[in-house]
């Protein structure tokens, strides 16, 4: 199953990637991500990786998150798996960065495995994805905000 948001940022690419291939900054705009902690490899860049706990529901949920897509400031992908729970291995978080005349067209696409959400779940949340609209501030958004404030200091 894969999630798809998209959102358009006025900012230098440079000023966006920062936030994006760093889980501490990662933190300031995305309420999911509770902690991180860098384990092994560049702090930065193809390898970093870190343990993380994100929010899923009313549960934690422990993993570790390693940059395995790598080309700085167009795209990034983090590979998520978990030693203790194999039904996470598959999980894809992926950033691409266009630029367009009104910007720098950011895209995020997650991709779960399907054995990671159960068959009814996956079906309302196609549906929604479908036909629903979103409640709240999505993240990409509140990316937009921090970046945008950070970038026009």
């Amino acid at each position: 199953m894969k999630l798809r948001e998209s959102i358009t940022i006025r900012a230098r690419p440079e000023a966006i990637w920062v936030f994006l291939e760093d889980p501490d900054l990662m933190r300031e705009w995305n309420p999911k991500l509770l902690d991180c902690e860098h384990i092994e490899g560049p702090k930065a860049g193809q390898g970093a990786t870190y343990r993380a706990c994100y929010r899923m529901g009313s549960k934690e949920m422990w993993c570790i998150q390693r940059l395995s897509d790598y080309d700085p400031p167009t795209s990034l992908g983090w590979h998520i798996t978990d030693p203790e729970n194999d039904r996470l291995d598959g999980t894809r978080l992926r950033f691409t960065l266009k630029r367009t005349r009104q910007g720098i067209r950011v895209k995020q696409e997650i991709e779960f495995p399907d054995a990671l959400i159960p068959t009814p779940v996956r079906w309302l949340i196609r549906l929604i994805m479908a036909v629903g609209k979103p409640q709240g501030e999505l993240f990409l958004a509140k990316l937009k905000r921090t970046v945008e404030e950070v970038d026009k200091a």
